[in-house]
């Protein structure tokens, strides 16, 4: 990845390369790399939906009430912190041919975000650093200690 930094954006610290470019819009940041192979939808609006049960369960339901009748494959959850926190990810259409979706949880909240591909941008060998750009974004978001919920 290219250099970093930190951004403050809807409650959430974001570290993100200096190529993308990040728009905030209430409860959803919108966020593109200068390639613009693709894009990054990163939302809050779910972020009370667990507080009973934070679950990847209650995650995943959470991800797909957000996406509709987008079809998504199977989520697959990787602990990466202590007490609960963890990030699924499925992929958007069949192979992942639309994009990708994951949920992080953290301090018991959920954050989802979806990456979705610019028409035919997946065949350009480029785009898949790009979703892999995207990935580290979303795992390297939490929530902004100064934000309440």
């Amino acid at each position: 990845m290219s250099d970093e930094g930190e951004l403050r954006f809807s409650g959430l610290r974001i570290r993100a390369p200096e190529t993308w470019t990040f728009h905030e819009f209430g409860n959803l940041v919108l966020a593109r790399p200068d390639s613009r192979a693709g894009s990054l939808q990163l939302t809050t609006a779910f972020r009370l939906d667990c507080r009973e049960a934070p679950t990847p369960e209650c995650c995943e339901a959470a991800a797909r009430e957000w996406l509709g009748d987008t079809p998504t494959e199977g989520f697959r959850v990787a602990f990466v912190g202590d007490g609960a926190d963890c990030v699924g990810g499925a992929d958007i259409g069949p192979n992942g041919r639309e994009g990708r979706t994951w949920y992080v949880l953290r301090g018991g909240s959920p954050l989802l975000a979806t990456y979705r591909w610019a028409s035919d941008s997946k065949r350009d060998p480029g785009s898949l650093n790009e979703m892999e750009e995207a990935e580290s974004i979303v795992r390297s978001v939490s929530w902004d200690s100064g934000s309440t919920g």
